[in-house]
């Protein structure tokens, strides 16, 4: 039985059970969150928000350069528009929204193509999240045993080698024969993708920094924790991926979170950060979704009147 327009039942239980238990911590936590002396600072708290917004630019870039490669060419403003609005996608059950909705502001173009460049970007982002968990164990002074590092190093070059065009094209052929569809014809070359790998890596780093920044907006946090708190909070991304029930991973990712942070930062800072590095990202995405359809409007009156 399904419900929602094909979303699964066992889809709403499971993020209501998630969301339940997120409530009961943070009940069962309110009174050390009432008895916290927190600083808050506006000014930080704004530093997180406008670094979100660089992160999601950084993504677009990276998108424009990676479509390109596949012949997915648009004005500057309608590719934002079809980039910041499909962003909002990911916030509908399943991940499909995303893909949707730039296949829609994608008119004109092969739909295979289109999915296959925004499948080539979201592996892209997804190794660039692992490499920063990696690199972020890398840097954890204390507290993980010397295998762990050398287990991580390995992995980043198992990660290197996996991105070599080859392997990439031969991965998508499988998913592509399993789909019955014609194989695919050609993916980027080796430099373009380790120089979008780097630019995924900029934007997540740019988004951790906002998440370290919304912690600091509450209480002090050494500058010697931001690699740390980066990789955590792609860990957590990454698990909110993986779990396909939860929009956006949430409250799935804010679990994880509230479960790991605590080891570094205080756990009122925690709860409080976790909840407003979501909205805060929100607000972001929201904003640029806004703005970029203004924009292409505008620039399509433009057109029209010349």
């Amino acid at each position: 039985m399904r419900q929602g327009g094909g979303r699964p039942w066992y889809s709403y239980v499971l993020t209501l059970a998630v969301i339940a238990a997120l409530v009961y911590y943070i009940h069962e936590n309110i009174g050390e969150i009432r008895r916290y002396q927190f600083h808050f600072q506006w000014t930080l708290m704004i530093a997180g928000f406008l670094s979100s917004i660089a992160g999601l630019m950084m993504m677009f870039l990276a998108w424009e350069r990676l479509s390109r490669c596949f012949g997915l060419t648009a004005p500057r403003s309608r590719a934002a528009r079809a980039f910041f609005t499909s962003q909002l996608g990911k916030y509908v059950p399943g991940k499909v929204g995303l893909v949707l909705v730039r296949m829609d502001s994608y008119r004109g173009y092969s739909r295979r193509t289109v999915a296959l460049a925004t499948g080539i970007e979201y592996v892209l982002s997804f190794v660039s999240a692992c490499i920063l968990v990696l690199v972020s164990t890398l840097f954890v002074r204390s507290g993980l045993p010397g295998m762990v590092k050398w287990l991580a190093a390995g992995m980043l070059a198992v990660m290197l080698v996996a991105l070599w065009p080859p392997f990439l094209k031969a991965a998508a052929d499988r998913v592509f024969r399993l789909l019955r569809r014609q194989p695919v014809e050609n993916v980027p070359s080796y430099g373009s993708i380790l120089v979008l790998v780097l630019m995924y890596i900029a934007a997540g780093l740019l988004f951790g920094l906002g998440l370290f920044t919304v912690l600091n907006s509450l209480s002090g946090l050494s500058l010697e924790y931001y690699l740390p708190v980066t990789g955590t909070f792609w860990a957590a991304t990454l698990v909110g991926i993986a779990a396909v029930f939860a929009p956006s991973g949430i409250g799935v990712r804010e679990g994880v979170l509230m479960l790991v942070l605590p080891s570094f930062v205080p756990e009122p800072t925690v709860i409080v950060g976790a909840i407003l590095i979501r909205l805060v990202m929100m607000g972001a995405e929201l904003s640029l979704a806004g703005l970029s359809r203004v924009m292409d409007r505008s620039s399509a009156q433009g057109s029209t009147a010349a």
